[in-house]
């Protein structure tokens, strides 16, 4: 499917738990957590995000070699696209942390992934910026 620019990556949130509705039972507050929500259901960027219980993925629970495919190959893959395709200036959606990720983090798996796009676009030759969003970290699964 070819893709059409200005090209919008990116819906996903990541933080600690602070609240969870009586239904939810894989997350508990204090659990650092990385979800996808539905486009249509939460804001990335917001101080809080509602998201369903199964969007959430706690500390990476997906596996590495999904976040790795999405985070990391997916996102590369958009630049290498968007470079073959004429495009001058790209916008990267990362996350916080992504700039440094501490190996000791329970997201450093995500954070390098993000991290190694990040370098991937730097290296690219295109005119960028690499937009890291500062909410303050904390999500309500319902």
């Amino acid at each position: 499917m070819p893709l059409l620019f200005p090209y919008g990556m990116g819906f996903d949130v990541s933080g600690e738990v602070v609240e969870i509705g009586k239904d939810v039972h894989k997350f508990k507050a204090g659990d650092a957590v990385f979800a996808r929500p539905n486009q249509d259901d939460a804001g990335a960027i917001a101080d809080f995000a509602r998201v369903k219980e199964s969007d959430g993925l706690a500390g990476g629970s997906t596996g590495p070699d999904m976040t790795d495919k999405v985070d990391r190959d997916g996102a590369k893959r958009l630049v290498d696209l968007a470079a073959k395709s004429g495009v001058s200036r790209f916008v990267m959606l990362s996350t916080v942390g992504a700039e440094n990720p501490n190996p000791e983090s329970k997201l450093a798996h995500y954070l390098q992934a993000k991290h190694d796009a990040d370098e991937h676009l730097k290296a690219f030759g295109l005119s960028y910026a690499i937009v890291r969003p500062v909410p303050n970290g904390r999500a309500r699964f319902a």
